[in-house]
């Protein structure tokens, strides 16, 4: 089988260069290392000397030496503290055995060269605390990251930068510098998808045989954004939906619809509701109305028909959709990139006799010149519009137009902007490609393996659940089988992998562990393809991988002189959502990823359950498949929609169970996109996912398959590791407190973060007081934290701009099947 590449692939970068923050850094690397390296010394001094303490004393005791047992006693807790000098060791001395006593000798003698260490560091902290206090205004008020304050959090920017860039005499304060460092961090150190510091831009492979063509082409021009676009957030379009729905000019006027999550059937004159897999007679006034609910009539319309007053019909309609029978309400589907354009369409889908229509459709489209005018407008003219778009969405809805306070990454406000980035050009020749994939192909077949032996499991679990609730092969209908594995997975009672899955992990775990020299594990191609020996591969997965490239520069690149990273790994294909919203290939783009589909026989009847759109539009309607309703509505351009409740969980004897639909007998098989519910990957394609390698607790080293990263070095540390003062730390004993973890641990100079209580990591370089300020915060919330190498590390970051660094990732999708030539 052969991995094939979508040749259109997304490239995320930051937006600011990666030399702002080495700006915050304390340049001194030295003094910083033989501060923490002397404290380092002096703890383990001190604690040989307290391990040789029962030992003295016991002897003390054979000996009656009271003088001896007294003078330790005191002495234990003076070293155990910290207090102790050359002055109360002359004193003890007497007392003491000369192998104790050189111990302590030791002790003094590194206590004072970590004093001595730790007043150099001091020296050096204050000489550089005013330029790395300049360094900081100056990066907090450039125009660029004011601005992309603005758009990440418009409260913040009014409350603290605005006034900052007004004053230059306003010093910031300890909480503001945090949350400077905080949003620096994100738009120069990780790579992102939102407006122009996390900008989109797209790389293609040509393979056209040219000899000639360069390995790397990559034209930029100059700026941080070619195109912006402004989109009203999905919460913000349901909250005005809701609103809408409730006027009772519009009520009327709706075309309810039956729930996704029931069906209605007729027998015998009685119309019945059937709902996960039980069955409720409808009593006649309410059958009535529901036969007539079918998504193509309005209130009134149905009234009409029936003959009888309007309000009679409402009250039937409101009963039916109280008790979640019927949707009588405007939906937003979440399958369309501007939510509020689609509502304005279905405003303007009403009936003309509607009289809440044209006022809606009034206050709506202002709206979205606001919108527009936001997104045209230079950033002095942006908040005016921000507070124009406030004030609107409050008086139409009554609601506030903030939500999530605090949170990060999340839609907060009614709007966010996503931009298309300064690579017109960017192109990776045939041969470039097919080196590139030589080196992925030892860690997507491995994951492939992997994800065969789970698809297994999840077969093999879904049909005994199945069996369990219909022991004679009655088809179960789906929303009743989601129900059940759903409570069984919540009570525990799911085990989440078998024996088989757990065996191939061991495997490669206690393999890691053999070829592991303490930091770095080499696996070879070889390795892997024992470990992939003999498990049960899918013929037919795809996957999406993010990879990084560490690079000298562009040239060394272009050489084939790079280390390939691995990054987080996706079930989900790009090529079918927002992220190539700006591409000028996108329609091209979506029908190759089709028709590598299309060639993949396990993938025919492909569908997806829909769920309510929760941040930007990742899945579009241009889905090649079909979308099973249940939380969120489809697009009606979509190409096929079916309600959940309209399909049924069969046995079959290749794939232990099966989805079918219970009145046309099509069949399906879910494409998912990371979701953890069981039920879903007992009917799914392949999960095709690494394998998370932790061999010790507390450290795993990095591990290289082949000529790839695989995973990064990480450590994870109790809080208390750092030290018990590390919430009393000024700047210098922060830095000195770094480095002596650094010491002890082997950690490199710039990390990776991640903590319980943030969703996303963040990045610390060691020698930067700011960083380890916000290091110090966090660990108050929490009780352990994972450090992860920072790779491609500041050297590694090849894609360069007028002399300045930026990180970079890929985003490919690969799909698995025969090349004809197998």
């Amino acid at each position: 089988m052969t991995w094939h590449p979508l040749s259109r692939i997304v490239l995320r970068r930051t937006g600011f260069p990666f030399e702002i923050l080495e700006r915050l850094a304390v340049s001194d690397g030295h003094t910083i290392d033989a501060a923490g390296q002397a404290e380092l010394l002096a703890e383990r001094a001190t604690g040989t000397a307290l391990a040789a303490f029962p030992g003295a004393v016991s002897r003390a005791r054979e000996q009656g030496r009271a003088d001896t047992l007294r003078t330790l006693s005191k002495l234990r807790r003076v070293v155990a503290t910290g207090r102790l000098d050359a002055q109360r060791l002359a004193s003890a001395r007497p007392a003491l055995p000369d192998d104790l006593a050189a111990l302590l000798d030791d002790v003094v003698t590194a206590r004072t060269s970590a004093a001595a260490a730790e007043a150099r560091l001091r020296g050096t902290v204050g000489a550089a605390e005013p330029g790395l206090r300049d360094a900081l205004r100056a990066a907090m008020t450039d125009r660029l990251f004011v601005e992309a304050v603005f758009l990440s959090n418009p409260d913040m920017y009014a409350a603290t930068i605005a006034p900052l860039v007004a004053d230059p005499a306003r010093t910031p304060s300890t909480a503001l510098q945090r949350s400077g460092w905080s949003y620096l961090q994100r738009f120069a150190g990780k790579n992102d998808t939102a407006s122009f510091f996390g900008p989109l831009n797209y790389a293609s492979i040509v393979d056209d045989g040219d000899p000639a063509r360069a390995p790397l082409t990559v034209e930029t021009e100059p700026g941080r954004w070619r195109r912006r676009e402004v989109f009203v957030s999905f919460w913000a379009v349901q909250a005005l939906a809701a609103r809408i729905t409730q006027d009772p000019r519009i009520r009327p006027w709706l075309k309810p619809h039956r729930h996704p999550m029931v069906r209605f059937e007729r027998a015998d004159g009685t119309l019945t509701v059937h709902r996960a897999g039980t069955a409720t007679p409808l009593p006649g006034r309410l059958a009535e109305v529901a036969a007539l609910i079918d998504g193509s009539r309005s209130v009134q319309e149905i009234a009409t028909k029936l003959g009888q007053p309007l309000e009679q019909t409402m009250v039937a309609v409101d009963k039916l959709a109280a008790a979640n029978t019927v949707i009588h309400a405007i939906e937003i589907p979440s399958t369309r990139f501007h939510p509020l354009t689609q509502l304005i369409e279905q405003v303007t889908r009403l009936d003309p006799n509607c009289s809440g229509r044209d006022p809606w459709l009034a206050d709506l489209h202002g709206l979205d010149e606001v919108r527009r005018k936001l997104r045209d407008a230079p950033f002095a003219e942006r908040p005016g519009h921000v507070d124009e778009l406030d004030r609107r969405f409050s008086e139409l809805t009554g609601r506030p137009p903030r939500r999530g306070a605090g949170a990060t990454y999340a839609d907060r406000t009614l709007f966010y902007e996503e931009c298309e980035g300064t690579h017109p050009r960017f192109e990776f020749s045939g041969p470039f490609a097919g080196d590139l994939l030589r080196r992925l192909a030892p860690i997507i077949d491995l994951s492939a393996a992997h994800s065969g032996l789970l698809q297994n499991h999840y077969r093999t679990l879904g049909r005994a659940r199945f069996d369990a609730l219909s022991p004679d092969g009655t088809p179960v209908p789906y929303t009743r089988f989601a129900q059940v594995v759903m409570a069984d997975q919540l009570a525990g009672e799911l085990p989440s992998t078998d024996d088989a899955v757990e065996r191939f992990r061991d495997r490669f775990a206690d393999l890691v562990r053999e070829r592991s020299d303490g930091h770095v594990a080499v696996l070879s191609r070889a390795d892997v393809d024992a470990l992939v020996d003999g498990m049960p591969t899918p013929a037919n997965c795809h996957v999406s991988p993010d990879i990084m490239f560490a690079a000298r520069d562009a040239e060394a690149l272009a050489a084939g002189d790079y280390t390939l990273v691995l990054g987080e790994v996706h079930q989900v294909i790009y090529a079918w959502g927002s992220q190539l919203y700006f591409d000028e290939q996108r329609a091209v783009t979506e029908a190759e990823a089709a028709a590598h589909v299309a060639g993949m026989d396990d993938y025919r009847g492909m569908a997806i359950v829909l769920t309510e759109r929760k941040h930007k539009g990742l899945l579009h309607e241009v889905l090649p498949g079909t979308f099973i309703e249940v939380a969120a509505p489809a697009s009606e351009t979509s190409p096929d929609r079916v309600a959940i409740a309209d399909l049924d969980v069969i046995p079959d004897d290749t794939t232990g169970i099966a989805l079918r639909h219970r009145d046309t007998g099509e069949k399906y098989v879910l494409y998912m996109a990371g979701d953890e519910q069981l039920h879903l990957w007992m009917l799914a394609l392949p999960r095709v996912m690494p394998i998370a390698v932790r061999t010790d607790p507390e450290h795993t080293p990095r591990i290289t398959l082949g000529e790839a990263v695989y995973q990064r070095e990480r450590w994870t540390l109790p809080v208390e590791r750092l030290g018990a003062d590390f919430a009393d730390l000024d700047d210098a004993g922060l830095l000195q407190r770094g480095a002596k973890v650094r010491a002890e641990l082997g950690l490199p100079r710039t990390v990776y973060l991640h903590v319980a209580s943030e969703p996303k990591p963040y990045y610390v370089d060691f020698q930067a007081p700011l960083a380890l300020r916000l290091l110090q915060h966090l660990v108050r919330a929490n009780t352990s934290v994972t450090f992860t190498e920072m790779l491609p590390g500041p050297d590694g970051l090849w894609l360069q701009e007028d002399g300045e660094r930026f990180c970079s990732e890929f985003r490919m999708t690969l799909f698995r099947y025969p090349d004809g030539s197998e």
